[in-house]
């Protein structure tokens, strides 16, 4: 069972994401300020992360950076609107990323959610194995 985080303000996309989830039998947080996301992410051990381009205080793009600056390797899927565009994604990591442009359907989130967590899950073993 996959352990996922949200951080978004966005109340449609936390119930299309808490839905979602649930169909795939996820367990799934939600945190609508970046502050609550940091004692989650201490907390829990995630399998992926989800977070809202659009958020209050900061963007979402500044969370995924300090989330990778603080050594966090897990698997981050970000959400935007038709704005968010591959020239403000040039500084984020091939690995581990992908992104949603909004509107989307639950099957496409599905899709790329199983992606990103199958991709964590096989790097990991290789790591572990010394590949």
């Amino acid at each position: 069972m996959n352990r996922i985080l949200l951080l978004t303000p966005d109340v449609l996309l936390k119930r299309k994401v808490i839905r979602t989830a649930k169909e795939d039998s996820a367990l799934i947080q939600t945190a609508s300020e970046p502050a609550f996301a940091w004692r989650l992410l201490k907390e829990y051990a995630f399998d992926l992360v989800i977070i809202d381009y659009q958020l209050h205080e900061e963007s979402g793009l500044s969370f995924y950076k300090a989330i990778r600056q603080m050594g966090f390797s897990l698997p981050i899927l970000m959400v935007g609107e038709g704005a968010f565009d591959e020239f403000m994604l040039k500084d984020l990591s091939p690995n581990h990323y992908d992104y949603l442009l909004k509107p989307f359907s639950s099957k496409e989130l599905q899709r790329k959610c199983h992606e990103l967590t199958i991709l964590n899950r096989y790097s990991s073993k290789l790591l572990e194995i010394g590949c």
